[in-house]
C-alpha cells in the first residue's frame, strides 16, 4: 500500500492546482487544530465535533506562522489523497473478492471503482476536504487488511475510521470481540483501541464545554434542512440511501450474498466470491448501516448522506462482486447449452456478453443520473471554490485587524467557519454575530446560505466589494428598524431600554 498512499499523495497535490477551497465542517477542523495548538479550544459553535480529521489539523497548525495557507492547503491533501486510496482499494478488494479468472476480477474491480466515483455526493467531498472519502478508505483498508490475515492492523484501521464516524463503533466492538476471541495476544489492543476511540470523542468536548456529549447533541440540532423534520423521517433517510447506490448493483449485491452462501445447487457447481465469509458480513454490514441510518433520522439526527457513505461503498463493492459473478454464471450456462455445438467457450462469450449487456442496460439509468448530479455537484462546488477565495481577498482587503477592531463580523451561513479562521476568532465570536458590526455578504445564498442579521439598520456603508462580496457596515449611531419576530432579540424589552434613555441591547 505503501507506492499506493504515495502516488495518491502526489496527484493529491498536484488537484491543489486547481478549485481547492475547504467547505464548513473542513474550516472548523482548523480553527479547531489551531486552537487546541494555542491552548484555547472552543467547539460551542460550528459542526459536530470529529476528532480524526482535528488530529491532522491539530499537527498542520504552527505551520501557520510560515503561511496561513499551509494548513488547509496539508489538510487538502490529506483529504483528496484517502479519496483516491479508496478508489484504488475499491477496486482491488471488489477483484480480490470475486476472484476467479481475470476476467471475473476486473469486471469487479471496474464496476466497483465506478460505482464509488459515480456516488452522488462523492464529488463535493473529494472536491472540498470532506472525511467521509478518506473514512471508506480506512475502512476498505480495513477489510484489506483482514484478508492479509492481519486482524491487528485491522483493528486499529478500524478504529481510525470510527474517529470519523462515531456510528461504525458497534462494528468495531463486534470485530474486537471476535478477535479477543481468536488472538489472546492481542487483547491488550482489543482494549487500548476502543478505549482510545471513546476518549477521543468524549474529552475533548468535555473539556470545552463541560458536556461530554456535546458532539451527539449538536449532530441532533435539526437544521432546517434536516430529514428529521420530514413527515416521516426513516423514509425519507431511506430515499437518502437509495440515491447513494444503483437498484442494479443492489439486487447483484444480494446475488453475491446468495452465492457467498449457496455454491451448489441442483448439482450444478455455481461460482462464489473467494471469500464467502466477508461478503456475507460485508453485505450484512451494508443492511444494518442502512437501518442504524433511519432510526438515527427518526430519533433526531440530520440524516446527513455522509452518515451511510460507508454503508454505499460497502454496497458497490458487494454489488460489484455480485455483477461479475452473474456474468460467470451466464458464461457457464452458455457453455453447458444444446445448441453450443461444440465450441463451449464461443457459445459462452455470447451468453455472458448478453448478461453484461442487459446488466449495463439496468444500470444505465441509475448511472446517468447520478452523472447529472456529480456534474451538478461539480458546477456547486467551483462557485463555492470561487466565493472562498474571494472571501479570502476581502478580508485582505479590509483588514483582518481592522474587523477585528470594529466589532463582530457577519458573514453568510456557509463561510462562518472560513471567516472565523481568517479572522483568527472562535467560531461561537463569528456565529453568534448578528449584523451589529462588519456585514460580508455574497448574494448567491442557494450555495453560500443566508445572512443573520437580527437588527437592520437604515443605511449601512459600503467598505469594499471584491467579486460577489459586499463588506459593509453601518455608521456610529445609525438608527435601527426592528423587524418581528426576531431571533435573539426582544422587541418590546429594547423598547423599553430606548424610552428609558439606554441602548436597544442593554449595553
Amino acid at each position: 500500500m505503501g507506492p499506493t498512499v504515495v502516488v495518491c499523495g502526489v496527484l493529491a497535490g498536484l488537484s491543489l492546482l486547481g478549485p481547492s477551497e475547504p467547505s464548513f465542517d473542513p474550516w472548523a477542523w482548523l480553527v479547531w487544530g489551531r486552537e487546541i495548538a494555542h491552548g484555547s479550544l472552543d467547539i460551542a459553535s460550528g459542526p459536530s465535533w470529529k476528532p480524526l480529521p482535528v488530529v491532522f489539523t491539530t499537527l498542520f497548525a504552527p505551520l501557520s506562522a510560515v503561511d496561513d495557507s499551509i494548513p488547509r492547503a496539508l489538510w487538502m491533501v490529506v483529504a483528496r489523497t484517502g479519496g483516491l486510496v479508496a478508489v484504488v482499494l475499491s477496486f482491488k478488494l471488489a477483484a480480490r473478492l470475486a476472484g476467479g479468472g481475470r476476467a471475473r476480477r476486473a469486471i469487479a474491480g471496474v464496476v466497483a471503482a465506478v460505482a464509488l466515483v459515480t456516488t452522488p455526493d462523492w464529488t463535493r467531498y473529494l472536491f472540498h476536504g470532506s472525511e467521509a472519502p478518506l473514512t471508506i478508505a480506512l475502512l476498505l483498508w480495513a477489510v484489506d487488511r483482514h484478508l492479509d490475515d492481519r486482524p491487528d492492523w485491522a483493528l486499529v484501521l478500524g478504529g481510525t475510521a470510527c474517529l470519523a464516524r462515531p456510528e461504525l463503533f458497534p462494528f468495531l466492538a463486534l470485530y474486537g470481540s471476535f478477535l479477543w476471541a481468536r488472538s489472546p495476544r492481542s487483547r491488550v489492543l482489543v482494549a487500548a483501541v476502543p478505549a482510545t476511540v471513546v476518549a477521543a470523542w468524549v474529552i475533548p468536548p468535555w473539556l470545552s464545554t463541560g458536556d461530554p456529549l456535546s458532539a451527539e447533541a449538536t449532530a441532533r440540532s435539526e437544521p432546517s434542512w434536516s430529514l428529521s423534520l420530514s413527515p416521516t423521517p426513516w423514509r425519507a433517510a431511506l430515499d437518502v440511501a437509495q440515491d447513494q447506490s444503483w437498484l442494479v448493483l443492489e439486487l447483484a449485491a444480494c446475488a453475491a450474498v446468495a452465492l457467498a452462501l449457496a455454491g451448489r445447487s441442483g448439482g450444478v457447481r455455481l461460482p462464489r466470491p473467494a471469500h464467502p465469509a466477508v461478503v456475507v458480513t460485508l453485505g450484512a454490514y451494508a443492511a444494518t448501516m442502512v437501518a442504524l441510518f433511519m432510526g438515527m433520522t427518526e430519533a433526531g439526527f440530520s440524516g446527513n448522506p455522509r452518515y451511510v457513505f460507508p454503508a454505499a461503498a460497502a454496497i458497490s463493492l458487494v454489488g460489484a462482486v455480485g455483477v461479475a459473478l452473474a456474468v460467470e454464471v451466464a458464461w457457464q450456462l452458455g457453455a453447458r447449452a444444446k445448441w453450443a455445438h461444440g465450441r463451449p467457450r464461443v457459445a459462452g462469450a455470447l451468453v455472458a456478453g448478453a448478461a453484461a449487456t442487459v446488466l449495463a442496460a439496468a444500470g444505465a439509468p441509475d448511472l446517468s443520473g447520478q452523472l447529472d448530479a456529480a456534474r451538478a455537484e461539480a458546477r456547486d462546488s467551483v462557485e463555492r471554490s470561487r466565493l472562498h477565495a474571494q472571501l479570502d481577498r476581502a478580508v485582505d482587503a479590509v483588514g483582518a485587524s481592522y474587523v477585528t477592531r470594529f466589532g463582530p463580523a457577519t458573514v453568510n451561513r456557509s463561510f462562518q467557519t472560513h471567516l472565523a479562521w481568517e479572522l483568527s476568532l472562535h467560531l461561537e465570536d463569528v456565529h453568534g454575530t448578528a449584523g451589529q458590526g462588519i456585514v460580508f455578504r455574497a448574494p448567491e445564498e442557494p450555495v453560500a446560505g443566508v445572512v443573520r442579521i437580527y437588527r437592520r439598520a437604515r443605511r449601512r456603508m459600503t467598505i469594499a466589494t471584491v467579486g460577489s462580496w459586499t463588506v459593509s457596515a453601518r455608521p456610529p449611531n445609525a438608527r435601527h428598524v426592528y423587524t418581528w419576530p426576531v431571533a435573539r432579540f426582544n422587541l418590546r424589552s429594547a423598547a423599553k431600554r430606548v424610552a428609558a434613555g439606554g441602548s436597544p441591547s442593554g449595553t
